[in-house]
């Protein structure tokens, strides 16, 4: 099966990013996110959650080269 060459579709941005800090922290937010338990800790874990949203953000940018990746504010 031959594989996409363009940057539009799924699998190739997979690929862009494998090995990178952008993969782990894709990863990590699967993990919080699926493996989420409703309960006590809901406030603890939106936190972190966001934390985690944050840095992807600037990973992301970091990655397609856009300079000064994480000035900006995060709302």
């Amino acid at each position: 099966m031959a594989r996409c060459r363009r940057s539009c579709c799924r699998s190739c941005s997979a690929e862009k990013f494998r090995g990178t800090e952008v993969e782990e922290l894709t990863t990590l937010l699967r993990k919080k996110v699926i493996w989420h338990q409703p309960g006590n800790m809901d406030n603890e874990d939106a936190r972190e959650v966001l934390s985690t949203l944050q840095r992807l953000v600037v990973a992301i940018d970091q990655e397609l080269g856009i300079a000064d990746a994480e000035i900006g504010e995060f709302r």
